[in-house]
């Protein structure tokens, strides 16, 4: 079920990436390229979890996405 979550997720990174993006900090470069890379790196931890193959890699390196999203929002909450 959480690969499916992810999938769906990476794919609304895609298809509203311009509405993603402004999500995003202003002090940020870049952010319709970092909401694609969001994308792409959810739908590579569902694949990952999905083929059995390095998924603990992929789930490891999503929680740390997570994290550093988690910690980005906080600086951003705390700058303004």
């Amino acid at each position: 079920m959480y690969a499916i979550t992810l999938l769906v997720f990476g794919t609304k990174h895609f298809r509203y990436a311009e509405f993603v993006a402004t999500l995003i900090p202003s002090w940020m470069p870049a952010r319709l390229s970092l909401a694609r890379f969001v994308g792409v790196a959810r739908f590579a931890c569902a694949v990952s979890i999905f083929a059995r193959k390095l998924d603990f890699l992929g789930t490891t390196l999503l929680g740390v996405m997570f994290l550093l999203s988690v910690l980005e929002l906080a600086l951003s909450e705390t700058e303004e």
